[in-house]
């Protein structure tokens, strides 16, 4: 799952900063998608002459930064292997330590801590680490989220920075946001902007739990389900309300073709379509994780690393080939990592 998005021109088939891409020859299309998910589907940008090179796939460039060949070098599958769900922990346990100790020798480490799982799961790894501070914050008026934290720091005797996010907070720092993430994803989410000057020196490297909640769980309701019923399922998951009405009116206005409801449709249908797994929950893991971590996830971390140096356990290359061999039944439910 890549971190970072990288751009070439379709045109020159050359590599290109995006600061360097002039705002122009506007996709209407992608920007309709963009309006109707929160992020970019697939390559899109908001240039019809850039796209953003494809996750599990080699580029090979020449000396002017061309890309001369590429070859996907992994492939998302569902491969359960015949082993007890104890065999499954050990495995998993084993992988989950290995990953944070490497990223977090000698380092300090600062772990935001909401009271879920995958927080949580981090936690019960660095326990025996000497120099451990966490980090909650939580919404003025809102749920008391910083209590969760709190109580573990305390029942664990763990420094811990507890900070309120003010209401209104999102419209003094729009620019500053924009400036990080390029309005590729939603203003809505990347609330941690807020607390980032107070979390700078706390740790050297930020530990986070991204994506543990779409790898450890089940992805659909039930494994029987036809390919038509597991694509409005899809749809009902990733696709906002109001933003099909924005992509609608858009769609309308710029005069384009067809309908939106028809051509978000059949982009997702052929997307889905390319991932040769059979298990519904097993294929629209490996979709979202093709095409919502990279587009969506990955571009919002660009605010964690302004706190320092990041370890993403669940977005690790071993993480992901792990959950391949995972049969869903010990996946449901967060088993592993409760």
């Amino acid at each position: 799952i890549p971190l970072q998005q990288t751009f070439y021109n379709t045109e020159s088939n050359q590599i290109t900063p995006w600061e360097n891409v002039p705002i122009n020859n506007l996709d209407l299309k992608a920007i309709s998608c963009f309006c109707s998910l929160g992020f970019m589907l697939d390559d899109d940008t908001f240039s019809n002459k850039i796209k953003v090179l494809k996750p599990a796939t080699d580029y090979h460039l020449n000396d002017n930064q061309e890309i001369i060949q590429e070859k996907n070098n992994w492939n998302w599958h569902h491969s359960p292997v015949d082993k007890s769900f104890v065999d499954f922990l050990d495995e998993f346990t084993e992988i989950f330590k290995n990953i944070i100790n490497n990223g977090t020798k000698d380092k300090r480490i600062l772990l935001p801590i909401s009271g879920g799982l995958d927080s949580r799961s981090l936690l019960a790894s660095t326990l025996e680490k000497d120099e451990l501070t966490l980090a909650s914050y939580e919404f003025e008026n809102g749920i008391n989220e910083t209590q969760y934290g709190i109580e573990i720091a305390n029942q664990f005797n763990i420094p811990i920075y507890a900070q309120q996010i003010p209401s209104g907070y999102i419209w003094h720092s729009l620019n500053k946001i924009s400036q990080l993430n390029n309005c590729f994803t939603d203003f809505l989410h990347p609330r941690q902007f807020t607390v980032l000057n107070s979390w700078k020196g706390l740790g050297d490297v930020i530990l986070l739990g991204h994506w543990g909640d779409v790898l450890f769980d089940k992805q659909t309701d039930s494994k029987n389900i036809t390919y038509d019923e597991q694509i409005i399922q899809l749809k009902e998951n990733i696709l906002k309300p109001g933003g099909i009405e924005l992509a609608h009116d858009l769609w309308e206005h710029w005069s384009i073709e067809d309908s939106f409801e028809s051509y978000i449709t059949e982009r997702l249908d052929r997307l889905y379509r390319n991932i040769d797994i059979d298990h519904p929950s097993a294929r629209t893991r490996a979709f979202k994780s093709l095409y919502w971590a990279p587009r969506w996830t990955s571009i919002n971390l660009s605010i964690f690393s302004r706190a320092g140096d990041m370890v993403l356990p669940y977005y690790s290359d071993e993480m992901c080939k792990f959950i391949c061999t995972v049969p869903e039944k010990y996946l449901e439910g967060r088993k592993i990592q409760i």
